[in-house]
């Protein structure tokens, strides 16, 4: 089996510089030269860019192997970035991927995100930031390729997928980004990113709009915009629109299905002990994960046998990331259920 800088290197089609991680040869976005591309036209900042531990703390996340003296606190779920970049990374990553333009090649942006991986002045969180704000300028201008690329070499880093396809940057989400543009690829990549479908109940932050709203609205400026391809455009955003529709009827007929399953193999008290912890956290997957915790060592303490049935029900019945969260605290007090 190829490893991952193979697999990266093949891609791209870059030859390595430099001496590798002694990872296994598995590390993410590593430091790479183009093969016939002079890349010298654009330039990240020269001033050192740290983020403060304040700021990776106010942003609930921290750098891989960082230390601190305060005891950690329950892990949360993953959630989507949050792009806050100063004026130097954003002229930076739009001298890369221009908002009305597109002179750069999809290797050239990648070898730049691989001198920004190797900068010792950019911390990791703040290197996962500025990839976010490429990738959703990559939507933005519908480079379906580099999106594509950015996504593999993101899974291939062992990121976090969520960080990335539910990020936040001016506002949108990349789902609403694709949809404005009302690239079809982008928005079936993005929906195959996502094992759990929430991306396709996107919401724009600040307008409440939904992505099918989004796409209306993308489909109307690009017929004004340009109504001599009117025609054209119409179609391509009503095949979004279209595949979009199939996907959440596919994702609703799917949660049913399981739903219709889970109520067959788990016992009536169970289901009604774990739906009423549920509902009483309203809504919030910290308490969830607290209560469900709690409930399960209680149980491991009593009975083993009780204990296995519901974490197996628990399984069943919330969403993977919560559930991995659970069994992870679980294990954290040596309690390891099968």
């Amino acid at each position: 089996m190829s490893s991952f800088h193979e697999s990266f290197a093949s891609e791209s089609e870059f030859v390595t510089v430099g001496p590798k991680k002694s990872n296994g040869g598995k590390s993410g976005f590593q430091q790479t030269k183009p093969m016939s591309e002079n890349t010298s036209e654009v330039k990240p900042p020269t001033l050192p860019i740290v983020s403060t531990m304040s700021e990776v703390q106010s942003d609930e996340k921290t750098d891989e192997g960082s230390t601190s003296s305060k005891p950690r606190g329950p892990r949360k779920p993953p959630s989507g970035i949050f792009v806050n970049l100063g004026p130097d990374w954003k002229k930076f990553v739009r001298g890369l991927i221009p908002n009305k333009s597109s002179k750069t090649s999809d290797d050239m942006v990648m070898n730049e995100i691989s001198k920004v991986k190797t900068n010792p002045n950019v911390t990791n969180f703040e290197f996962k930031k500025i990839v976010c704000m490429i990738f959703h300028q990559a939507l933005k201008t519908d480079r379906n390729t580099l999106v594509d690329k950015i996504i593999n070499c993101w899974t291939r880093s062992r990121y976090n997928i969520v960080e990335l396809i539910d990020s936040t940057y001016d506002g949108c989400k990349p789902m609403t980004q694709a949809c404005w543009s009302g690239s079809i690829y982008c928005i079936q990549r993005l929906t195959a990113a996502d094992p759990s479908g929430s991306v396709l109940y996107t919401v724009h932050p600040t307008k409440n709009e939904t992505i099918l709203d989004t796409l209306q609205l993308g489909k109307n400026y690009a017929i004004e915009k340009d109504p001599a391809t009117a025609l054209f455009s119409a179609d391509r955003f009503d095949k979004c629109e279209r595949f979009i529709r199939t996907a959440m009827e596919r994702h609703e007929a799917s949660k049913l299905s399981e739903l219709e399953t889970v109520s067959t193999t788990i016992s009536p008290e169970i289901k009604e002990s774990i739906d009423s912890i549920v509902e009483a956290a309203e809504g919030s997957n910290t308490t969830i994960i607290d209560e469900l915790t709690l409930k399960l060592i209680d149980l491991f303490l009593e009975d083993q046998s009780k204990s296995t049935e519901y974490f197996k029900a628990v399984k069943d019945s919330v969403d993977a990331e919560i559930f991995n969260q659970i069994d992870s605290r679980l294990k954290d007090e040596g309690i390891e259920i099968n």
